[in-house]
């Protein structure tokens, strides 16, 4: 529902601005901020569930195969490391894949208005 109205809101703006495709970067910024905000909102909602189920999961290991359980936990501890590197090529990333969309907004704003 949130979705839903905030893009009805952007598209009614979207129709509204001037032809220039400059003034539409706002509007496809808002766009994409708006898919964060709603992936936010879902996973801040379940964020509890998962840690809790692997508090269990780890303690019916240790259960049945005593120390072994330790190598999930650091599995997990390694890929938390990496996709922390990762994350220093996403601001590059992300900025090319947020003029793509302010271009495709921008032409289709135009190509709508036009009509």
């Amino acid at each position: 529902m949130l979705r839903g109205g905030i893009s009805s809101l952007v598209v009614a703006k979207t129709l509204t601005i001037a032809s220039s495709q400059e003034d539409v970067a706002p509007i496809s910024l808002i766009t994409s901020d708006l898919d964060e905000i709603v992936d936010a909102t879902i996973s801040g909602a379940d964020a509890w569930a998962p840690v809790i189920e692997i508090v269990i999961g780890i303690w019916l290991l240790w259960r049945q195969m005593g120390a072994v359980a330790v190598a999930p936990v650091l599995v997990a501890a390694a890929c938390v490391l990496f996709q922390t590197w990762l994350t220093r090529f996403l601001p590059s990333r992300q900025k090319i894949w947020m003029e793509a969309i302010q271009r495709r907004v921008g032409v289709a704003s135009t190509v709508v208005r036009s009509l």
